[in-house]
């Protein structure tokens, strides 16, 4: 007669957020940067080794300053379940880049921001820019902030401008423009 136990490897996922300047701590090991890590344990007793997902969410603390970059965001999926997360500057350029490229891939998407936002006196292009691209998705600001605004229009095309420029059927919540922001129309004819 033959005693056979099987154990398999262990997959398991850790979802976890913490404030920035924190550290998260994995078998002895400092965590403190967003993303998705991969962690392998060494086989234990049994033979079984683990394998476990780490999915870091760090909180900002303090204001986030454009510096004129475009970053991809590193959570979400969009769903309303789970909302692409922008948390900084940079993934908010971002955001505005894939939609005013290709909005139809983002309808019905969720966004929601978790920072404050200096855009840091760039010249800002609004997200949806236009009919053929609009923004159709949901934006959930939190109560957050977009300070620095700046948007220079030159000509008489019709332009649509702000944060937020051209909307189809969908919905900004939350959302504060503050502090000094400048839309300058330069040139721009009678209609």
């Amino acid at each position: 007669m033959l005693d056979i136990h099987n154990y398999p490897s262990r997959d398991t996922t850790i979802m976890v957020s913490i404030l920035e300047n924190e550290n998260y701590y994995v078998n002895g090991v400092a965590y403190n940067h967003s993303g998705t890590y991969t962690l392998n344990f060494d086989t234990d007793i049994h033979g079984c080794d683990s394998n476990v997902t780490l999915i870091l969410h760090v909180i900002p603390t303090q204001v986030s300053v454009w510096d004129g970059s475009a970053q991809s965001w590193v959570f979400g999926d969009g769903s309303q379940a789970n909302p692409y997360i922008i948390e900084n500057a940079s993934q908010l350029a971002y955001m505005a880049n894939v939609i005013n490229s290709n909005s139809a891939f983002y309808d019905e998407k969720h966004f929601e921001l978790i920072a404050d936002i200096d855009l840091g006196g760039y010249q800002w292009f609004g997200i949806g820019n236009s009919a053929s691209n609009p923004f159709r998705g949901h934006f959930e600001g939190n109560n957050h902030t977009i300070d620095n605004l700046n948007i220079d229009i030159v000509g008489s095309t019709p332009v649509y401008i702000g944060l937020f420029g051209y909307l189809d059927s969908a919905s900004v919540r939350n959302l504060h423009i503050i502090g000094n922001g400048v839309i300058s129309l330069i040139g721009s004819g009678s209609s």
